[in-house]
């Protein structure tokens, strides 16, 4: 509900009935997720969200300055940059020509994007 309650595990928390949003977020992943609840009078709720990392080695030909889901990351070539398992998107900006690729970065493993730029 826009409060922040703590790090995981959270235990004992008390909320009143009717509608919540949780947030998720881990900051160096660069991870949030968002849920809406409705809880009941008395009904007590127990949620687990793992959060699984993944590693990413970008590179660009002539070079890029890269983002990951819209946060600046630096100019290529990057390695070992760490994020969660999922669906991202990794837009490089060369000098005279842009790309944008959609990955899916797997739970601990590296993915390699490797792009050449007219």
């Amino acid at each position: 509900d826009g409060k922040a309650v703590g790090q995981t595990p959270l235990r004992d928390l008390r909320l009143a009935a009717g509608p919540h949003r949780l947030e998720v977020e881990h900051a160096e992943l660069r991870y949030r997720r968002s849920t809406r609840l409705v809880l009941k009078a008395g009904e007590s709720l127990k949620r687990f969200e793992q959060v699984e990392r993944a590693l990413l080695n970008i590179d660009a030909e002539p070079w890029a300055e890269v983002t990951l889901d819209g946060a600046p990351l630096g100019q290529t070539p990057l390695a070992g940059v760490v994020t969660f398992a999922g669906r991202h998107t990794v837009n490089l900006a060369g000098p005279s020509s842009q790309k944008t690729v959609v990955i899916e970065a797997l739970a601990n493993k590296t993915v390699r994007v490797r792009e050449k730029l007219p």
